[in-house]
């Protein structure tokens, strides 16, 4: 997980009440999947159009 990902994990989610913590890196973990998806999408876009 990238730097800048764990980061915005920890201002969004950070030390909510309402998470164990199995769920919050389950959370984590699939949430870490679909950013590092949308960014493989953006960059892939962006090839393309050169």
């Amino acid at each position: 997980m990238t730097n800048e990902f764990l980061a915005w994990f920890a201002q969004h989610i950070g030390e909510r009440p309402f998470f164990s913590e199995e769920e919050k890196e389950e959370l984590k973990t699939y949430t870490w999947l679909a950013w590092r998806d949308s960014r493989r999408s953006l960059e892939k876009e962006n090839l393309e159009t050169y």
